[in-house]
């Protein structure tokens, strides 16, 4: 009986145990995605967001493929253009910065 009893015991621990997914001390996450869209140009892009409620946003652009944290990055507060471009394909991303660590 105490086997079944402490076997519960850990399942509960563990199935009630949540990944903090945004960082140290912060388990919610209010922000939803933001969205945005693209215009390409000759040597660059329009960016134009389809969000608010944000403080700014961070734009991260790279070639094809590249690896989160290693592209370029922009802090902007509304829609923006990325210059300077050679032809190619290119990613982008944008999160919105909703406060705190978020």
């Amino acid at each position: 009986m105490k086997k079944i009893l402490a076997i519960a015991l850990m399942a509960l621990i563990f199935t009630g145990c949540k990944k903090d997914e945004d960082g140290p001390g912060n388990t919610t996450n209010p922000c939803s995605t933001p969205s945005f869209y693209t215009t390409a140009n000759a040597g660059s892009v329009d960016v134009s967001l389809n969000a608010s409620g944000y403080g700014f946003y961070e734009v991260e652009y790279g070639t094809n493929g590249f690896s989160l944290g290693n592209g370029t990055k922009q802090t902007i507060n509304s829609n923006t253009t990325i210059s300077n471009l050679t032809n190619g394909t290119y990613d982008i991303y944008l999160r919105g910065n909703c406060g705190g660590t978020s």
